[in-house]
């Protein structure tokens, strides 16, 4: 807005209404504003948790697959220690 629009604004409906007009539109610009920062944050949240869950479930896999080989392992260690015992 110029410095005539401003005048002629208050000329026209007079300044407390000319103010409540402007901190109207103040108002209306810094909710839309923030709005929009609220919307970029969760998106950029919503993405690390997304790449969290990922990570999440390699880790899983991985501690499924390490209990089977433990589990094998166990398995191998049993049956050693049953020849042992067996030729004792």
């Amino acid at each position: 807005m110029d410095a005539q629009t401003i005048t002629t604004l208050i000329t026209t409906v007079g300044f407390p209404i000319a103010c409540c007009l402007g901190l109207g539109w103040f108002i209306y610009k810094f909710t839309n504003q923030q709005r929009d920062d609220n919307v970029r944050r969760e998106d950029k949240l919503m993405n690390c948790i997304d790449n969290q869950n990922k990570v999440l479930v390699n880790i899983n896999s991985n501690m499924d697959k390490m209990s089977i080989t433990l589990d094998n392992m166990n398995q191998r260690l049993n049956i050693l220690e049953q020849r042992v015992e067996n030729k004792k």
